[in-house]
């Protein structure tokens, strides 16, 4: 079922770049990419790197809420690992399963004294959800800024964006008051010892405003980096640069476009969304066209660093060498509220 699954969005993204490549000139494309000058893919490469790292930083944060450190440097290439399943490997899992296994593997190897619990294991997985969540409301929220200054702001993209940053910052409510449904918090099974134990973690992150706040702010910067990476292209296209209100405005809208569920990693939806807005402001559907496309071959070629991060990580696991994490004395870290 999950391999049928897994077919249909392969087919879905396929149908959708032939369709929109097919109702524009395809020399037209091909012209447009060719013209690509190689020196821009550096300043493209170095600010997606940045933009990684910088969701490295705002996962330590959110560790640190519940007293789990971890090295940046670690968090930095289980980020990348997982770009490298989402780009090369297709599954069930994506990004966020392979760094909530690779932490939960790193947490594991600490050994005595430091013994995570299931406690800290929810801890791990409570903030790579708030993590998630904090990103979805502040593309909402980058973008709607960006379409205040935007030349020719769509109300349809302004209305969506309103609804991904207002469903973001609704979800980010509803899990960081660690609500747990009566009828699971009466049962002492295994999957109701595991919610109350994520909801007992994501309860933690309230407590730490100052740290939810650093998230935001580290998010916000995140979006930004991105739209920069697209700049970069934009312009090694030969393609005027977009003002700062438009580019924040278009990158967010074609992101959230991508993040619709029914294809492979966005293709096809970001690339019409990047038509449906760049169109308005002067750009040919094809420079369009080859934006996104470039952009998601950039992302592409720098998760490939994430699949020697993954040949290490297993390398290390083999050999049970002792990792730096140290854990807090916040019930999220203990289990003194849950026990495994």
């Amino acid at each position: 079922m999950k391999k049928f699954s897994t077919l249909i969005k392969i087919a879905v993204s396929a149908m959708l770049i032939v369709i929109l490549a097919l109702s524009m000139d395809i020399k037209k494309i091909a012209g447009a990419i060719g013209v690509f000058r190689l020196p821009y893919s550096i300043p493209a490469l170095f600010l997606i790197a940045v933009a990684v790292l910088i969701s490295a930083f705002k996962w330590q944060v959110l560790l640190k809420a519940q007293g789990i450190k971890i090295p940046v440097s670690k968090l930095f290439k289980y980020y990348t690992a997982g770009f490298f399943f989402n780009n090369f490997l297709p599954s069930s899992i994506g990004c966020d399963g392979i760094r909530v296994m690779l932490l939960k593997n790193e947490l594991a190897s600490a050994g005595p004294p430091a013994q995570p619990s299931l406690a800290a294991y929810a801890g791990v997985a409570s903030s790579v959800v708030a993590e998630r969540i904090l990103a979805m409301a502040t593309l909402g929220l980058l973008g709607l800024v960006g379409a205040l200054f935007a030349s020719a702001p769509s109300r349809v993209a302004m209305i969506t964006l309103a609804c991904v940053c207002a469903a973001g910052f609704f979800s980010m409510a509803v899990q960081f008051t660690g609500f747990t449904p009566k009828f699971i918090a009466q049962k002492e099974t295994k999957l109701a010892t595991i919610w109350k134990s994520f909801a007992s973690s994501s309860a933690e992150l309230r407590k730490k405003p100052f740290h939810i706040l650093i998230c935001l702010a580290e998010s916000i910067l995140f979006q930004m980096f991105v739209a920069f990476a697209q700049q970069a292209i934009i312009l090694g296209l030969g393609l005027p640069a977009l003002a700062l209100g438009d580019l924040f405005y278009v990158s967010a809208g074609a992101s959230v476009l991508a993040m619709i569920p029914l294809g492979v990693n966005g293709y096809g939806f970001r690339e019409g969304g990047f038509i449906y807005l760049l169109e308005p402001l002067g750009y040919e559907g094809s420079g369009a066209f080859a934006i996104s496309l470039l952009f998601a071959l950039f992302v592409s070629v720098y998760s490939l660093l994430g699949a020697w991060f993954w040949v290490r990580a297993k390398k290390d696991k083999g050999e049970n060498t002792p990792t730096p994490v140290s854990f807090g004395t916040g019930r999220a870290a203990t289990g003194a509220s849950v026990h495994g």
